[in-house]
């Protein structure tokens, strides 16, 4: 049994979910790695910690950027 198979037969189903580093969330941003580091430290924006690396989705970046709509 593919391991597919033993997905859609526990009724799992199968996204793709786009991580970001850091880096690219600050250069998108214009800020720096840094600024960035501090948001999720003090948990304004949600990251996924592995390690010692950060990866934030690309659906909670786009939610902390409507956030600070004007």
């Amino acid at each position: 049994m593919y391991m597919s198979d033993m997905i859609s037969s526990m009724g799992i189903t199968k996204t793709t979910q786009e991580f970001y580093s850091l880096s690219e969330v600050a250069k998108r941003l214009g800020l720096s790695k840094m600024t960035i580091y501090r948001y999720v430290k003090a948990k304004k924006l949600s990251a996924y910690q592995f390690g010692r690396d950060f990866r934030v989705r690309a659906e909670d970046l786009e939610r902390f950027i409507q956030k600070f709509k004007v």
